[in-house]
C-alpha cells in the first residue's frame, strides 16, 4: 500500500533475505526511483508489481561478483538478471563488497548500469536531488 508524503509517493516493498526486509518504489512527480537492498532475487509479488512500472533510476544490491554461493545478497549474475527484467532507465549497484569493487577493476558493466559510490547523489529532477 503506497504512503503518500506530500507529493512524494513511497510504495514498501517486501524482499528476500534472512529476515524480512523491505525495499521502496518512489514516486516524485512521475519520476520513480526503486530501492532495493538487502535482497537475494525478488518475490514473485514484487517482480510482478516492479515488471509493470516504468522505473527511471534503479538501486539494487550487489553484493559479489558472480558466485553460485550467494545467500542473502545478490551477486552480479542475479543483481543484472534483475535489471534485465525490470529494465529501468539506469540502474546503480550497491552494498558492494571489496571482492565486488575488485571485480570491477577489471571488468565490465552493461552501459546502463553503474556502481554507486559513498555520498553520491541521484537527481530524479534537476531541481531535487536525493543523496544515497
Amino acid at each position: 500500500m503506497p504512503h503518500l508524503f506530500g507529493a512524494l509517493q513511497v510504495t514498501p516493498l517486501p524482499l528476500q533475505h534472512s529476515k524480512l526486509t523491505h525495499g521502496y518504489l518512489f514516486d516524485w512527480h512521475g519520476a520513480r526511483l526503486a530501492w532495493l537492498c538487502d535482497t537475494c532475487g525478488l518475490p514473485p509479488d514484487t517482480e510482478d508489481f516492479l515488471t509493470g512500472q516504468r522505473i527511471d533510476e534503479l538501486v539494487i544490491d550487489c553484493n559479489d561478483p558472480p558466485s553460485p554461493a550467494a545467500r542473502n545478497h545478490n551477486d552480479l549474475t542475479r543483481a543484472l538478471a534483475i535489471v534485465d527484467r525490470l529494465a529501468p532507465r539506469h540502474a546503480w549497484l550497491t552494498h558492494l563488497s571489496h571482492q565486488m569493487d575488485n571485480w570491477l577493476a577489471n571488468n565490465c558493466l552493461p552501459e546502463s548500469v553503474s556502481a554507486a559510490a559513498d555520498g553520491m547523489t541521484l537527481s530524479l529532477s534537476p531541481d531535487d536531488p536525493v543523496t544515497v
